[in-house]
């Protein structure tokens, strides 16, 4: 491709190449922007045109419209839902000032501006005054789908009432399933749902995807959608396709499966929503806001685990507070212009036991106490420009603060010279940041692997980077790759910030946005009850109807029974099997020791 143009003829420095390129492509960008935003004033002014030829003939605007956009479809080779989307988006721009001055500078992507309008169209125009200078901040930090769930969250904090009555009319107009072939052997379920019924289906497909063994062949990708298609026929488990017969730890879990468990959503709140004093938005693990009375309300029939968090304040001029770390002093440079004393971010101080739902206070009028204020985007924008300027006037601050990665330490805590986090660091570091670390990523940090900002060294442990909170951080797999191949290196700055620096240069910060604490990818299921213990002196049934040395059916022969007397037959015999081999196992326990 681009045969033509031999970009790296002659070039000593392939990162200088790269990042010129790189430049180009941004500057490619903002023209492409800029070429949306005439087409898109191109398609408006059709349909005002249309829209007005029918006014003075008294004709109807719904069919000048349709016609209008059939006919801008036509000349421009796009489908009508494309061209609808230029008109609804232009229209909805006029009540959005700042976002449309962003749009027609260029500095806004389509992909973004759709957000905007889709989301605050149904606001009223005291909301947009109040939240689109923070709404147009956070659509340079996010990419498209955070950014819709940013400005739900913005909304429902400003105005919780008129946010609650717009999501109840978009998730009664677009819950909806359908099925769509592709043509190449494969086919697309899309289902829309409201968050916590998707939140529930991820998590019941995440655990019929955990009932196989490690030693299956399928992805978890193929797993999941096997788990999908085994819910629809009301399974509860997969049946595992390893090679290992009877020691499969989940030999015969297909024959007999458990009941149905709870399924395990997260859902973060603050303590006063929870009392009824305020009506701050609840948020799902991945930042999904809940309305404060839905909350409330799944809070009465659920487990209960108190985090104690305090706000980290990174401007001021005595020194950061770094979760971990001590006082850190900051360059001069940084308190220049800036919001002195603004928190950014909120840190875990600790957590309580899981405890059982217990009765929640009546809520208060929503008059009674506003939503908790979010951290401004405007601030988080100004604290990030700050940061890159002062790095760029001093690149050897882009070490970060603990570059040796024993985050100020002079002896390694407990854990620290292990791999693998423990429960409680893992905790703190996976609520430090909602999604991976990398700019524009919605990988949810529940999702994410956690990875040592200063490589451990396995070798020698108390040389490398420890494993303390300070030198980790949520990182989603295709990230974790990049930094490991060295495209891109990643340091801890001021304020629990996470830098980000290619190979030809490119720098992106990352601030801590709090997110849930991490949930396992498969569940254990409980016992099916309190079973007596099996006598190993009593013969079982298996010695009483079976020839020794009988082999018990194997999982191909419950596939391909032909009926549903055959299958019961099988797992019949297979149960029986399964109760002979744990008498077996316990006569070997009871039997002396060889001497």
């Amino acid at each position: 491709m681009f045969e033509s143009g031999d970009f790296g003829a002659g070039i000593i420095d392939g990162n200088s190449c790269v990042a010129g390129l790189l430049a180009v492509a941004g500057r490619d960008r903002h023209r492409e922007n800029l070429c949306r935003v005439r087409v898109v004033e191109s398609v408006c002014n059709v349909v005002e045109i249309r829209l007005a030829d029918a006014d003075d003939r008294g004709g109807d605007p719904s069919d000048a419209l349709r016609d209008a956009v059939c006919e801008a479809a036509g000349a421009l080779r796009m489908s009508w839902r494309q061209i609808r989307a230029f008109t609804d988006t232009g229209f909805e721009l006029d009540r959005l000032p700042l976002t449309a001055i962003r749009f027609s500078c260029g500095m806004l992507d389509w992909s973004h501006v759709t957000v905007m309008t889709s989301v605050l169209g149904y606001a009223s125009d005291e909301t947009i005054k109040a939240i689109e200078s923070d709404a147009v901040a956070a659509a340079a930090r996010f990419n498209a789908p955070s950014l819709r769930k940013k400005l739900w969250r913005l909304w429902m904090t400003h105005n919780p009432d008129e946010a609650a009555v717009a999501r109840a009319l978009s998730a009664r107009a677009g819950r909806e399933v359908s099925v769509r072939q592709e043509g190449d052997g494969t086919a697309i379920l899309h289902a829309q749902l409201t968050d916590l019924e998707g939140a529930e289906a991820d998590a019941l497909i995440e655990e019929i995807a955990g009932t196989v063994c490690k030693s299956d062949p399928r992805s978890l990708r193929q797993l999941r959608v096997d788990g999908l298609l085994a819910l629809l026929h009301s399974e509860e488990v997969l049946e595992c396709h390893c090679d290992r017969g009877e020691q499969c730890p989940v030999f015969g879990i297909t024959d007999a499966p458990p009941p149905r468990r709870g399924h395990l959503v997260q859902i973060l709140v603050d303590v006063q929503t929870l009392l009824g004093l305020t009506s701050s938005p609840a948020v799902l693990a991945d930042g999904t806001p809940l309305d404060a009375d839905l909350a409330r309300l799944v809070a009465k029939d659920t487990q209960w685990q108190a985090l104690l968090t305090e706000l980290v304040t990174v401007l001021t001029s005595s020194g950061v507070a770094v979760p971990g770390g001590g006082d850190i002093r900051r360059p001069a440079a940084l308190l220049s212009n800036s919001t002195v004393g603004q928190p950014l971010s909120e840190h875990l101080i600790g957590r309580g036991r899981v405890r059982r739902g217990g009765i929640v206070p009546r809520a208060f009028p929503r008059t009674f106490g506003p939503a908790r204020s979010e951290i401004s985007e405007s601030v988080r924008a100004k604290f990030s420009a700050e940061l890159l300027a002062t790095i760029e006037n001093d690149p050897t601050l882009a070490a970060g603060m603990f570059p040796d990665g024993h985050g100020g330490l002079t002896c390694p805590p407990p854990g620290a010279l292990t791999y693998k986090p423990s429960t409680e660091t893992a905790a703190r570091v996976r609520m430090s940041h909602r999604t991976c670390t990398f700019e524009h990523c919605d990988v949810s940090s529940t999702k994410c692997e956690l990875d040592h900002i200063v490589p451990f060294d396995h070798n020698n442990p108390e040389r490398g980077g420890w494993t303390i909170e300070t030198n980790l951080h949520p990182v989603c797999t295709r990230h974790h790759q990049a930094k490991t191949s060295r495209s891109w290196t990643v340091a801890l700055l001021q304020g629990c910030a996470i830098l980000w620096t290619s190979r030809s240069g490119y720098r992106r910060i990352s601030l801590p946005d709090p997110g849930g604490l991490g949930l396992p990818r498969a569940r254990r299921r409980g016992k099916r009850g309190s079973e007596p213990e099996p006598d190993p002196v009593t013969v079982t049934w298996w010695e009483k109807n079976q020839s020794p040395g009988t082999q018990p059916p194997t999982t191909k022969d419950l596939r391909d029974a032909a009926t549903d007397v055959a299958r019961a037959r099988i797992q019949n015999l297979r149960r029986r099997f399964r109760e002979h081999g744990a008498v077996v196992r316990l006569r070997e326990r009871a039997e002396p020791p060889p001497f």
